[in-house]
């Protein structure tokens, strides 16, 4: 049981992380060409 337990809590903090990470990513990419540092693709 406390296997299951951490395993639960390890494979929600992962898909924490990553939704996070995808975000500050998309964040990140957005205000680059909100400052025109980018090119913009169409």
């Amino acid at each position: 049981e406390p296997r299951n337990v951490a395993e639960s809590w390890i494979n929600d903090a992962r898909n924490y992380l990553a939704k996070k990470q995808t975000s500050e990513l998309l964040e990140a990419y957005s205000n680059s060409i909100g400052l025109g540092t980018l090119p913009r693709t169409a």
